[in-house]
């Protein structure tokens, strides 16, 4: 099959994209993966062909308004977001956005899309006639509601309206795109993509059901294949800095947030410092996309810039995250606890309760809550609790011994139509 995979957004949402469309290729299959120019290396390392889609999420992120929004509450991010962005610029970011997926994805047998390229992907599948197939890195129907406390009816409604808000603002500029650039009639107000359910394609969830078992009420077409993984490059080699500081004293706490950046960084810095020296640990600081930045000169604290998870982490002491489905698969799949520090985007809460209902890991600490007194009690339990980290480990033991990726192409291969067949969207 000739496959088009759209992933746009941060690592988390490409990275496993890409050990997706690796394990595409190796099964013989031709596919494209199509994403920001900074994830064009990452794409090309592993041997793949790549299709440039203008925006940079890196950029976003690190923009002052973006760390003002994400210390917000989670309820008025969205509306902050919202009355924040200007339509004409968005209107041509979004036209081009659309124009690049387009020029990627036209001589795909099927369209394979992360959760936030989803409109365009759509387009360009209704444009071809072909199959869309969805990945989720988080449930589906991923409840909003503060707590997260199993309330099914609940659950689906304060989904339908993120879903509703969010096309709301997005509409008018994705139509236009819509009619201008693949000559296709507008989307309605009210459920956009609703024929996509009753259609037979699969929706792959790319996480472990041991870690978030599969809904009672999914439909058939939805497969939990476990998490897509993928090893570090072949030329990557650690910086001796890493090495050294490893063999130089007792496994450290990894401490990093990923995309996810504050206001006052060198703040933030400061009190993971301070915590895991009341803690007593030592630390490896990710500076990530601007979440930390640089400390005061120690031999009890390392900071790194981009150290592959699956390197790292299995020679560390514990995890202290953001919550994000990538990192969080990476250290239950090491086998260590993990400590999350949610900054309010929906799935990262989410990911914190299902670390502590499995006794992976401690409760996660809301920022509002967040000191250096409560991080280093909660390092302290992550490091010390003898039954927390057999319970971590044995979860890491039955990650590895699932292999998601080919799980997700063993889906694809069956459920797909075979080339040159063609299925009116």
């Amino acid at each position: 099959m000739r496959l088009c995979i759209i992933a746009l957004g941060t690592r988390g949402d490409v990275q496993p994209c890409v050990a997706l469309a690796r394990g595409l290729q190796l099964a013989g299959h031709d596919v494209c993966v199509a994403s920001e120019r900074f994830f064009e290396p990452l794409i090309r390392s592993r041997g793949l062909r790549y299709s440039p889609v203008c925006g940079n999420a890196h950029t976003a992120l690190q923009s002052d308004s973006m760390r003002t929004l994400l210390e917000g509450k989670r309820t008025s991010f969205f509306a902050r977001l919202f009355a924040r962005t200007p339509r004409r610029p968005m209107d041509a970011g979004i036209a081009q956005r659309l124009a690049d997926c387009w020029r990627a994805g036209q001589d795909a047998d099927a369209i394979i899309v992360s959760t936030l390229g989803l409109a365009m992907a759509y387009s360009v599948a209704e444009k071809l006639g072909r199959p869309l197939v969805r990945v989720f890195y988080s449930p589906p129907d991923l409840p909003l509601t503060r707590g997260f406390r199993p309330h099914p009816h609940l659950d689906r409604l304060t989904h339908a309206m993120f879903v509703q808000l969010t096309w709301s603002f997005f509409r008018s500029s994705m139509n236009r795109a819509r009619r201008e650039v693949l000559g296709l009639p507008p989307l309605p107000a009210f459920k956009p993509h609703a024929d996509l359910e009753r259609k037979p394609w699969p929706r792959l969830c790319a996480y472990s059901a041991h870690v978030s078992p599969r809904p009672q009420a999914a439909a058939g077409d939805c497969h939990v294949t476990g998490y897509w993984f993928q090893d570090e490059a072949p030329s990557w080699q650690p910086p001796r800095a890493l090495t050294d500081f490893l063999a130089s004293g007792a496994p450290p706490v990894y401490v990093g947030f990923g995309s996810m950046a504050r206001r006052s960084p060198q703040t933030t810095t400061e009190l993971v410092v301070n915590a895991l020296a009341r803690a007593g640990q030592r630390g490896i600081l990710a500076t990530g996309w601007g979440g930390l930045t640089g400390a005061a000169r120690s031999d009890q604290i390392l900071l790194v810039d981009d150290v592959p998870h699956e390197w790292l982490f299995p020679r560390v002491a514990a995890v202290v995250h953001h919550g994000g489905s990538g990192t969080t698969a990476a250290g239950l799949r090491a086998g260590r606890p993990t400590v999350i520090l949610p900054f309010g985007l929906p799935d990262q809460p989410y990911w914190g309760d299902r670390v502590r209902a499995l006794g992976a890991g401690p409760p996660p600490i809301q920022h509002k809550h967040l000191s250096v007194e409560t991080l280093a009690d909660t390092i302290r339990i992550a490091v010390g609790n003898r039954e927390m980290r057999r319970r971590a480990e044995a979860l890491g033991e039955r990650i590895r011994a699932e292999d998601g990726v080919a799980r997700a192409v063993e889906v694809l291969e069956t459920s797909i139509c075979p080339r040159g067949q063609t299925v009116s969207i």
